[in-house]
This record gives C-alpha cells, sequence and structure tokens, in this order.
C-alpha cells in the first residue's frame, strides 16, 4: 500500500481531524479547495454529487451549495469563510440551511480549519474539524460524516491526479 494514499484520522469528544498527503503542489491543493468548478467535482462522497454551487472566496464570504442525497433529498449548506492565508490556510464556519439559507438549528455547525504544508513538492494537509459538544461530534459521526468526507478526499486525490495528468 502506498503510505502517501492514507488518511490519519484523530478524534477528541469536540473533535475529529484528517490528516494526508498529495503528490501534488499545496498550490494546486489550495486551489481546489477555493473554486467553485474544482469544488463541485469532489466535494461530498460520490453517492452524493454537488450542485447549486456557488463561492465568494474571501473573508465574510460564502460559499453555498446542495448534496443530493440517495434517497432524492437535497441537503443544502454553506459555509463562512473567516481566514484565508493563500495556499497556507482556510478556516470557515459550516452550517446545514435550508434551501432558503436559513440555518437549522437542529444539525451541528463545525469550525473547519485547513491547511496546506509544503513538503518538497507535495502537500501535507490537515483538516480539523472542532464542534461545541460531545452531542454535536456525535451528531456529526451519526450523520455519516467520517465515511462522507473520507470518500471527498478520495474524490480530491482523483481530481488532483486529473489536474497533473494534464499538465
Amino acid at each position: 500500500m502506498n503510505l502517501d494514499n492514507a488518511i490519519d484520522i484523530a478524534q477528541t469528544d469536540t473533535e475529529i481531524s484528517f490528516s494526508l498527503v498529495f503528490d501534488a503542489p499545496r498550490e494546486l491543493v489550495f486551489q481546489t479547495f477555493s473554486e467553485a468548478e474544482h469544488l463541485q467535482k469532489w466535494w461530498g462522497p460520490k453517492f452524493c454529487p454537488v450542485s447549486n454551487i456557488t463561492v465568494d472566496f474571501k473573508v465574510g464570504g460564502e460559499w453555498r451549495y446542495s448534496l443530493q442525497i440517495p434517497d432524492g433529498e437535497e441537503r443544502w449548506a454553506k459555509a463562512i469563510y473567516d481566514e484565508i492565508v493563500p495556499n497556507e490556510r482556510i478556516v470557515f464556519t459550516d452550517y446545514l440551511i435550508t434551501p432558503k439559507g436559513d440555518v437549522i438549528k437542529d444539525f451541528p455547525s463545525k469550525k473547519v480549519t485547513v491547511t496546506f504544508d509544503d513538503t518538497g513538492g507535495k502537500t501535507h494537509m490537515n483538516v480539523h474539524v472542532q464542534l461545541t459538544s460531545v452531542m454535536e461530534r456525535q451528531k456529526l459521526v451519526d450523520l455519516g460524516f467520517m465515511p462522507g468526507f473520507q470518500d471527498a478526499l478520495g474524490n480530491l486525490r482523483e481530481l488532483l491526479d486529473q489536474i497533473k495528468s494534464k499538465e
């Protein structure tokens, strides 16, 4: 097994972290987090395609999208960008919303910090998800977040490989 394909996952009572290495420069990996055309291709698990995506990539800007759930339901979400350091760090707060944009209070919001570190032409990426309580973390896990996000990271790896093969 290629260890570069491994996803290290760590959890505490209120946190979940995913750490992995991509065989791609960090500028490219960062770009796949900042542009709607890329996010649409990899964000979310394969069985829940992303649609209706808009990205206003700036501090205070909003990223909004919907996921097509296998049972036919459309699940909407938005993220508000809290911090952006080009090619190094993105911090956003993520919410499930109604199609009109109202935050659904019954679902946990989460603060997400993504860091991109250059490791000799490869990128070590860490995604740190912070929740406010044990109950919120468990609710997120019960919603299938763990396998769904791991699948999304696999999609990202495939997208990066496709982009690199065209260069």
